[in-house]
């Protein structure tokens, strides 16, 4: 015999098998709570008392993350097969560039953060007395670009005396 006993948690920490399948149908098939509730024959309103404890939101973590490695092994073999057999060339050289980049190989992903930065550039005038202003902080992942802005001319009716 082994001398290894089974240690069940306290009575308040275990999770009914009825709220662990409302967890998996909630991950598993993206399943609102209260759908969840009544597939497992809960009403909805004990499922959320449920969904509040703390070990059952950390089941709940471990389930996500459970699924999504379950996923992510899977895209990886989809992906070797698509570097393998595509018929596509285009398709392929993409696949092998996922492995390629994902392993360091072609340098063109790194793990530091890319840069954040803005610059403004403000055009004054027009014509050939357009004068530029640069301002900036760093390099731009974008442009945004406005039609100069121009005061709107004083109507007759706008009246000052308010």
């Amino acid at each position: 015999m082994s001398d290894m006993i089974a240690i069940k948690p306290p009575r308040k920490q275990q999770i009914r098998p009825g709220v662990e399948a409302a967890l998996q149908l909630i991950v598993q098939r993206g399943l609102p709570f209260f759908e969840a509730a009544e597939a497992v024959g809960y009403k909805p309103e004990s499922l959320a008392k449920a969904l509040r404890r703390p070990h059952v939101l950390d089941r709940l973590a471990d389930i996500k993350r459970e699924w999504m490695d379950a996923r992510t092994f899977r895209a990886w073999v989809g992906m070797a097969e698509l570097a393998d057999s595509a018929v596509s060339e285009e398709v392929r050289h993409k696949s092998y560039k996922v492995f390629l980049e994902a392993a360091g190989e072609l340098g063109g992903k790194s793990d530091a953060p890319h840069p954040i930065g803005v610059a403004v550039q403000i055009i004054v005038g027009s014509g050939p007395d357009r004068r530029e202003v640069l301002i900036s902080d760093g390099g731009s992942n974008g442009v945004i670009e406005a039609q100069p802005w121009a005061p709107a001319a004083p109507s007759a009716t706008d009246d000052d005396d308010d």
